[in-house]
């Protein structure tokens, strides 16, 4: 399944961290496409993962202990929001 990550950062060395983060956590996500907006300081990140469910358990539990952050939302490709930090 294609999913939308959207980081509250445009900085390439902060979403290389994350994004290594999270594959470390679960290896079985594939970036397909990045939109960088250095306007707004925000990316959208889409990845294919294997199970959805799985992948939202990785990141509730990789958030407790912002290991993803400044990760604010994960969405599906139509923007139905899969997971959200609660402080956005």
């Amino acid at each position: 399944m294609k999913i939308n990550l959207n980081i509250g950062t445009s900085d390439s060395d902060t979403i290389i961290e994350i994004i290594g983060n999270i594959k470390n956590s679960y290896p079985m996500m594939e970036v397909i496409n990045e939109q960088i907006n250095t306007d707004e300081s925000l990316s959208t990140i889409t990845v294919e993962v294997e199970d959805k469910d799985a992948f939202i358990k990785v990141i509730e539990n990789g958030m407790e202990n912002y290991d993803f952050d400044p990760l604010s939302s994960v969405t599906d490709l139509d923007e139905f929001e899969l997971w959200s930090d609660s402080i956005f």
